[in-house]
């Protein structure tokens, strides 16, 4: 038990550090968000693509949650509006905090070609 609380600690350190990676041969840019609201936290792991983002997006509740199987995303990149659905892939209740963690690409809306 003190290896999983040690090892779930260490993921949320490691996620709450905001990090900027940008691989200029690929055009591939890695980036992580945090935000933290009342209730909950997010953090978000971008990987922005040529034409979508990639998305892992982990929320932690307070308290024992049942969280949505399904949640929809919108971020704005070089002036550009992706959405897309994220899907529940993990969900653990550990010291009164139930943590979900989700997955999903977010594609460019409204583009005129």
């Amino acid at each position: 038990m003190k290896t999983i609380c040690t090892i779930f600690l260490m993921i949320v350190v490691s996620m709450s550090l905001p990090i900027g990676v940008h691989a200029q041969d690929t055009g591939i840019r890695v980036e992580t968000v945090s935000m933290i609201e009342d209730d909950y936290q997010v953090n978000d792991f971008l990987v922005y693509e040529q034409d979508s983002i990639s998305v892992t997006r982990e929320i932690i509740y307070n308290g024992k949650v049942t969280p949505a199987k399904t949640i929809s995303m919108t971020e704005e990149h070089n002036g550009i509006m992706y959405s897309g659905t994220l899907t529940l892939r993990s969900c653990m209740y550990v010291n009164n905090q139930t943590v979900a963690t989700y997955s999903g690409t977010l594609s460019p809306q409204n583009l005129d070609m």
